[in-house]
This record gives structure tokens, sequence and C-alpha cells, in this order.
């Protein structure tokens, strides 16, 4: 029951605008086998997931039925004065085919692409009964009588939402390793599923205050992102990035604030590290982030390099670093046994503190990150949060791309959770 998909609203949705065109067909008198289907049909072909202009979703949508009508009409009146053409089955069906093309192609005439689906349908429910067709005008009109009934269903159930209130003062931190759990990483080659970030573009669009924070750098964030383009305009929240050691603007491409590691800090992890290959990450100016190394690499450290070096957004450098760059963690790759023997050695001073992660990518490699001690995601949480607002750190401990959406279903009900009028 566990893996079972999302119950989402359009499935919902869609038995609902279903089961009103019935009951209104009930009410009309219709029993068994009169009882039309085009209706329901066509409600369920016209919801949609979204609708961003209700006037002109349902423009289009009567339109297409209009146009379908006509033509099915016209088609029939001609075959009805050209009788001996109706009487030859395969001349019938090839002059259908004809009229779906008509009516498809009267709808980008008109400029109206999303009504030639529904003009093709009620065309060829219109026509589909010749020759057996006593009034022809009437069985136009019905027919599109019954598409025009499903379609405005459709859009009176879209447009209908429960009650809802927006919670503008609360700011959302995601981290993105929860976007894109590691069992879907390999597959997906390091980005977010289009359908999450889908979801996060229409949370930004609707005024949600959401703020990403990512264990890496802003390069590695920026390739999870390029699956389907962040809609930066929207995104007026930062990103907190590097373990919360830095908080950085997408739009901008500009570091706002570091937390970096103490230069006298920096020197004794350098002399307690020596003889010891490393990478020293570094931001320059606030605004490039500058990886350099010491020491000869080893095997997986060049691994390592080789699938980082890869993406455009990251600056390898040889030699000391700029002066004036602020140092904001040193790295070292190893057997995971390694990296925790010299954790333990290192014995790190309370202004400094350590991570260990695998390094993914590299088969049997840990990596071990230190920072400033004051440089955690806590701190950034609260950086980041201005008065008046509530934060809401939201941890999905996601296994799978499903619990991501779900994880983006609950930010959606906490912004805009049900509220009835009472409770206003």
């Amino acid at each position: 029951m566990r893996n079972l998909p999302h119950l989402g609203q359009r499935i919902l949705k869609t038995g609902i605008a279903v089961f009103l065109c019935l009951v209104i067909y009930h009410l009309l008198g219709y029993r068994g086998d009169t009882m039309p289907t085009e209706a329901a049909i066509t409600a369920i072909i016209c919801l949609q997931p979204y609708i961003k202009d209700t006037r002109t979703y349902a423009y289009n949508r009567l339109m297409g039925s209009l146009i379908g009508a006509v033509w099915g009409l016209i088609f029939i009146l001609f075959l009805m004065g050209a009788s001996r053409l109706g009487a030859r089955t395969y001349i019938l069906y090839a002059l259908m085919g004809a009229g779906i093309i008509l009516a498809v192609y009267t709808t980008v005439v008109f400029k109206l692409p999303d009504a030639s689906s529904l003009a093709g349908i009620v065309f060829i429910c219109v026509v589909v009964a010749f020759p057996d067709i006593e009034q022809p005008l009437q069985k136009a009109l019905l027919q599109l009588a019954d598409v025009m009934i499903g379609t405005l269903v459709a859009i009176g159930v879209n447009v209908v939402h429960l009650p809802r209130r927006r919670r503008e003062n609360q700011v959302f931190f995601l981290r993105t390793r929860d976007l894109m759990p590691e069992s879907d990483e390999e597959a997906s080659g390091g980005q977010i599923s289009p359908t999450v970030l889908f979801q996060l573009n229409r949370l930004y669009e609707d005024g949600a205050r959401i703020c990403l924070m990512s264990e890496h750098a802003p390069a590695y964030l920026t390739l999870q992102l390029s699956a389907a383009q962040l809609n930066a305009a929207q995104a007026e929240i930062p990103v907190v990035v590097m373990d919360g050691a830095a908080v950085y603007d997408l739009r901008e491409s500009v570091y706002l604030h570091v937390t970096p590691i103490r230069p006298a800090d920096v020197d004794w992890l350098r002399q307690r590290l020596a003889g010891k290959p490393f990478f020293i990450y570094t931001i320059h100016r606030k605004r490039t982030c500058c990886i350099y190394h010491e020491g000869e690499m080893t095997k997986l450290e060049t691994q390592v390099y080789l699938r980082m070096r890869q993406t455009p957004y990251r600056q390898y450098l040889q030699g000391e670093s700029y002066v004036g760059s602020e140092t904001v963690y040193f790295k070292l790759i190893g057997r995971a046994e390694e990296i925790r023997d010299l954790v333990a050695r290192l014995e790190l001073p309370p202004t400094l503190r350590s991570v260990i992660r695998p390094q993914r990518g590299v088969e049997g490699a840990s990596a071990l990150y230190i920072y400033a001690a004051e440089a955690t995601m806590a701190n950034a949480v609260r950086l980041m949060t201005r008065e008046g607002e509530e934060p809401v750190d939201l941890i999905g401990n996601c296994r799978s791309d499903r619990d991501a959406v779900r994880l983006m279903n609950r930010v959606r009900n906490s912004y805009e959770p049900v509220t009835m009028p009472w409770q206003r």
C-alpha cells in the first residue's frame, strides 16, 4: 500500500465531473441504453490539471464543439444530396476522414489549436450514424448540446476549489537531497525530476516563499535544476549552499552571505594536513567559487576531479588562493575507514566542524568536509528568516521520486491549507 501512487486532484475531479454529467441526464429523463455518453467522454477529455485562463479555456472548447457540429451538419446535408457517395462504404469513410481534416484545419485557421481535438470528436459523433439519420439538424444540435454540457461541467469542476488561504508569512526550507533522493540520482544524471521542478515552479508562481538548501556548491545545484529550468524570475529567495556556509542568489549569481573559516584556523588546518592531498573551496569577491588542490592527487581524487570538472560552473585553479578570498571548506577524499581515522587524529578545535559523506559517483570513496563551526543549516535558516516570518523546515527523508512529489504536495497543503469560513 505504501508504494501506491498519490491520488491526485485531477483523478478525483474527473470522477466528479462524470458523476455530474450522468446526474444531469438522469434528471432529463434518460435511462440505461438511452443515456448519452458524449458529455461524460467530453468531460474526461477536457479536465486538465491546471487552468491559467478559464475564459480562454472555455472559449476554445466551446468553439471547437461548434466547429465540429457545423462541419458535421454540412457533411450530412452534402451526403443526403449525393446519396450515391453515401451508399459506398469505403468512400463514405474516406469522406468522414476528410471531414475530420476540415474540422481540425478550421481550428488552425482560427488559431484555436486547443480546440482541435473537440472539433474532431464532435464531428465524428454527428456523422458516425449516417445514413441512419432522419433529422440531421436535430442530430447536430443534440450532439453539440451533449459536448457543451460535458465541457461546461468539466470547466465548472476544474475551477471550483475548496476554500484556501495562502500563508504568505511562511518560508519553506527544502533540502535538495529530498527533492532528488539518492536512489534516483544515478538514473537521473544528478538532476531533480521535471515533475518535481514543475510543482516547484507552480509554487513559486503562486507566491510561495521557498528556500532550497543544498550540501553542495552552487555548481551542483545548478546541475540538479537543469532538467527543467527553475523559474528564476519567481525565485526571489536565495538558496542556502555548502551545508549552510553560504547564501547564494541564483538570479544575480552572487553570494549574499558567507561564513568562512577563520584565517587562523586555515593556517592550523594546513599544518595539520601537511603531506596529505586536499581541496580548498574559496569564494572570490562574492561571485566565484574557486577550487584549489594541494599535494599530489591520489587515484580517488583524480576520479572525482575528472567527474566534477565536466560542468562549466566550477573553477579549478592551481597555486595559492587569491588574497582576500574567503575559505569556505576543506575537502579530503579517501576510503571510508581512512577518513574516519583521519577525523579522530585531527582533533578539530571548537571553531571547526566536520561532515563525512559517501562520494557519489566514485565507488568506495568518502569525502571529509571541514567547515567553520557556525556554518550550519540551522544558522542559515535563522539568517534567511525575516521578522514576522514563520520558518518551516521540511525534512522529507525521501527514498524515491514519488516521495519527493508527496513532499511537494505537503508544501502546497501547508502553504494553501483548506480554510473554512469559521476558521478565518
